[in-house]
């Protein structure tokens, strides 16, 4: 069960990767034009690591990829260095004199930069116009580098799309636009693929979980495939770590009955709850602790369900919802009719600091609209809620 899903690292290889047809398609286009980069952006868990992680599978083998992450202390010349570092060319050697089987050797990229600092943009590029062979230099983490060093990168980007070379820099990082990335360097934004990583669709996660239970030999209903996937709200991270909890509770409950486990498992609603239970318990503690503090006080009786129909509530493709979304999920909830000034006071009090804040607000008063101000906040919420029966079944 362990290998069939990937819940706590990016996927690493092209056979477990689902979904993502569109936006894998865009990346490899665009690597293949000349003069053509990438920048993926989107919510943070929404599989853009995974999607650049596998990248060399479909590029064939004429390009190489080297894959870095930046970090709050790197640099243009850091990154570069370690990128470079990461990846040693295998070259053929030609047959000389009477000497007739050719043979091959391990170049190191890095020795190819120039060894004194400051690196500079424009220097790299020439470096990789002198190699007879594309490279792919995959900056991961983009958002957490100084904001000081992005203009470097936008040179770097330049340089290489004047000279037409056939290497390619894929940006990825945090952003709710490509402005908040690379700012405002219009110059580079004709050269750029703009690729924006929305939400997982829930057939993408459907097929997710599916293939991970076949894997796995399991099998499972449509209902039970359903509150699966309505509870991950979009992310893939969910998505694999309910299937696996959910497979293991199966498993366990299995070896507990003493049954033979040689053939096909079947999976069961109440095996989701159980993962679901099992998910919470070993959930981050930030998560933890967070929804600790946004219910905390006052009457509990109200403040878990109001926090759990936030979870709960129809939102845009964003995350926002607005209070009447908040009202129908309360009511759902608690099976009767609520009135909206009951849960007023409390959406007022989720944006507060002492609060979180939970929720982030946006818009004019009285069409006030709502987020979370962490997005994995709210599967979380939702995992609990039926974890605890606050809101079993919903999702």
């Amino acid at each position: 069960m362990e290998d069939a899903f990937s819940p706590f690292a990016p996927v690493s290889e092209a056979e477990v990767f689902h979904g993502r047809s569109e936006q894998r398609r865009l990346v490899v286009e665009a690597i293949r034009t000349v003069g053509r980069h990438v920048v993926i952006y989107g919510e943070r868990g929404v599989g853009k690591t995974s999607l650049a992680n596998v990248l060399r599978p479909w590029l064939g083998q004429a390009i190489a990829v080297a894959h870095v992450s930046a970090t709050a202390g790197d640099t243009f010349e850091t990154l570069i260095r370690r990128a470079f570092a990461s990846y040693q060319l295998t070259l053929p050697l030609p047959a000389v004199g009477f000497v007739r089987q050719q043979t091959e050797v391990q170049y190191a990229l890095a020795a190819a930069l120039p060894g004194e600092s400051p690196l500079l943009p424009d220097q790299v590029a020439r470096t990789l116009a002198n190699f007879n062979y594309d490279l792919v230099v995959v900056v991961d983490e983009f958002d957490r580098l100084p904001t000081e060093q992005v203009p470097a990168f936008a040179d770097f980007i330049k340089s290489l799309s004047d000279d037409r070379s056939g290497s390619t820099v894929v940006i990825v990082g945090v952003a709710e636009s490509v402005n908040q990335l690379v700012g405002e360097h219009g110059s580079i934004v004709r050269n750029l693929m703009q690729i924006h990583m929305p939400r997982m669709s829930e057939d993408e996660l459907t097929e997710i979980v599916d293939t991970g239970f076949t894997a796995a030999d399991c099998t499972s209903t449509s209902r039970v495939m359903s509150r699966i996937v309505r509870s991950c709200h979009g992310f893939p991270h969910y998505a694999h770590l309910i299937a696996q909890y959910t497979g293991l509770a199966a498993l366990n409950e299995a070896k507990q009955k003493g049954q033979a486990i040689d053939g096909t498992l079947e999976i069961t609603e109440q095996h989701v709850v159980g993962g679901m239970d099992r998910a919470v318990q070993t959930a981050d503690q930030t998560h933890r602790e967070a929804y600790h503090r946004a219910v905390q006080g006052g009457d509990a009786s109200l403040w878990v369900p109001v926090v759990v129909a936030c979870a709960l509530a129809s939102a845009d493709d964003r995350g926002f919802f607005n209070s009447r979304a908040v009202l129908q999920a309360l009511q759902q909830i608690r099976g009767q009719e609520v009135v909206q000034q009951t849960f007023a006071y409390h959406l007022g009090e989720l944006i507060a600091e002492k609060r979180g804040p939970l929720l982030e607000r946006t818009g004019p008063e009285k069409r006030y609209l709502y987020r979370f101000v962490d997005p994995f906040m709210r599967p979380y919420i939702i995992m609990r809620a039926q974890a605890e029966r606050v809101a079993d079944g919903l999702a």
